[in-house]
């Protein structure tokens, strides 16, 4: 009897044994919407692992799949790969029960889950992910679209090719200006009374048709613009409702003005250019036939061109109206094309203020998120979405929450060594490590207890000269702002206690906060804020966070000075 009894308390142990070290199976059973894959397998999101897979299951023609293992021992990230390149992440606990719906042509969003808190909080933060892109997508497609945007973008690049067309063409005609003054100084030097004088007519002949030939050659662009500008140029159309004031400032200050210039030279040039034209024509037409050779034709050739000038003149203050008229556009025009950037930059800051204001409005939710879950490592997919440089209370406080309840977890304890060195826990910005040291009598008094006032975190030494000289200032600063919520937490590098409490006293430093170690460069409040060097200084805000570091003299009185008032 006694055996029997023994034997079934045996037989309890073992079972008890078995069933206290046998594994919780975890299990996932899953849908995939337009299912393009026959396996998925599970594996650890973040590194190699052994086993390298945790289950593996066979997809339906109907894109379901039931997975299960009994090898997740801990709470981690996974990866359900469906291929090389193809996969969805997932933060499974040992005996997890998940139901999970998620679309193959988009792997980072999820249809439904249940059965998982951390994969709900995946499914909000995706989803919140997804709506904010589509508003962002939304206002960046509304601005692609919109009339003045795209109206002052397009003004700007038709104005200055527009503008660069009439540049061309105002080089030609005042070219041409310059080369009728030279021609009229060639023809007076070849008259007498009146009459050509000239006894060698060939070279007079060929001095005049060159200057001709290259005045016709100058006023060609502005003949083919007055055709063409208008079919290539049309600035009237598409104007929108908000940029018809915009356009007639446009039309009064340049365009008019524009077509004004061209009238003047018109008027002075045209009809002198109507007979180059055709007199060169005519020299050409008798050098061609060889008529020129004969001294009657080109008597008379010479004649005919001599009476040029004089039968058609170009009115004396012609070209100086044209020049003019040319630097006038020439400033509306800078003044358009800069208006008109500017209205592109206000219709964009429009929509920049909208983008702004909807994107705070969702990082606010999204960070809420991530601080009301900051233990749940899912967080770990998310958090890096904010850069560690402008939002270090994020990532400290996740990096802590996270180190608390997995501690041997290896992607925590990493970012928690990253989170606590002192080169990140020390930033501007960052909440102050907390420091827990005695002060001369023992006692200990922590960073901590000054929270609510601005506090000078002050790292210093009684053999330290620069130290010392820094002293006065500091002094000066406490009584000028202690009753105004200053504070001064003094942490000394000394291992002379009656030297650190000698210096206290002959420097007048009166603020009841001095501790110390005694550990000289071993001390372990100036290993947790990095310190090497002294004096080493840190302003912390009164919410605790650190505001400036290494302030000296009047920088100091200064940042109290906005801190704390006058």
């Amino acid at each position: 009897m006694k055996l029997l009894k023994e034997s079934i308390i045996g037989l309890i142990l073992i079972v008890t044994h078995f069933a206290l070290f046998a594994q919780k199976e975890t299990k996932v059973q899953g849908t995939i919407l337009n299912n393009q894959y026959e396996e998925v397998v599970l594996k650890l999101a973040y590194k190699a692992d052994a086993p390298s897979e945790y289950g593996k299951a066979t997809i339906t023609e109907q894109g379901t799949f039931l997975l299960t293992s009994t090898n997740i021992t801990r709470s981690d990230i996974f990866k359900l790969e469906f291929s090389d390149n193809d996969f969805f992440l997932m933060v499974l606990h040992p005996g997890d029960q998940v139901k999970i719906a998620f679309d193959a042509n988009n792997l980072q969003s999820i249809v439904s889950v249940s059965g998982s808190p951390s994969m709900s909080f995946v499914k909000g933060m995706a989803d919140l992910l997804a709506r904010n892109k589509k508003v962002m997508d939304s206002i960046n497609v509304a601005l692609q679209q919109d009339k003045e945007q795209l109206y002052y973008n397009q003004f700007f690049q038709d104005l200055h090719l527009f503008h660069q067309t009439n540049n061309d063409v105002d080089q030609h005609i005042t070219h041409l200006y310059r080369i009728y003054d030279t021609l009229q100084t060639f023809v007076s030097s070849k008259s007498k009374k009146e009459h050509l004088k000239s006894k060698n007519i060939d070279y007079f002949i060929s001095q005049v048709i060159t200057y001709t030939k290259q005045m016709e050659d100058d006023y060609t662009p502005l003949a083919n613009y007055l055709v063409n500008a208008p079919k290539y140029y049309d600035f009237s159309t598409g104007v929108p409702q908000a940029a018809q004031a915009f356009y007639q400032q446009f039309k009064q200050s340049y365009l008019d003005k524009i077509n004004e210039r061209h009238q003047i030279a018109v008027s002075g040039l045209g009809t002198l250019m109507a007979e180059v034209k055709k007199i060169n024509a005519k020299r050409d037409s008798l050098m061609y036939g060889d008529h020129l050779s004969k001294s009657k034709v080109k008597k008379s050739m010479g004649e005919e061109l001599f009476q040029l000038l004089q039968n058609y003149p170009v009115p004396p203050n012609n070209e100086n109206q044209y020049i003019k008229e040319i630097t006038n556009t020439n400033q509306a025009a800078e003044e358009l094309k800069a208006q008109s950037q500017e209205k592109v930059r206000q219709v964009i800051q429009s929509y920049q203020s909208a983008y702004n204001k909807e994107t705070e409005r969702v990082n606010q939710v999204i960070m809420q998120q991530l601080m009301d879950n900051k233990d749940e490592l899912a967080v770990l997919m998310f958090v890096d979405i904010y850069k560690r440089d402008q939002f270090p209370d994020l990532h400290q406080q996740v990096a802590h929450a996270l180190y608390a309840k997995y501690p041997e977890h290896p992607l925590v304890v990493e970012r928690y060594k990253v989170e606590t060195s002192p080169k990140n826990s020390t930033n501007i910005g960052s909440m102050a490590p907390d420091l827990a040291f005695p002060d001369p009598d023992g006692k200990i008094i922590k960073l901590s207890d000054l929270r609510g006032k601005v506090v000078l975190l002050d790292f210093w030494a009684a053999w330290c000269r620069p130290c010392r000289m820094e002293n006065p200032n500091v002094v000066k600063a406490y009584h000028q702002y202690k009753d105004k919520g200053f504070d001064v937490y003094s942490v000394s590098l000394d291992r002379d206690k009656n030297a650190w409490l000698k210096a206290i006293q002959d420097d007048g430093l009166v603020w009841p906060s001095h501790v110390s170690d005694l550990k000289h460069w071993s001390s372990e409040a100036a290993a947790i804020y990095g310190v090497r060097s002294i004096p080493a200084t840190f302003l912390i805000g009164k919410d605790g966070r650190i505001v400036a570091k290494n302030l000296r003299g009047d920088a100091l009185v200064n940042a109290l000075k906005q801190l704390l008032g006058e």
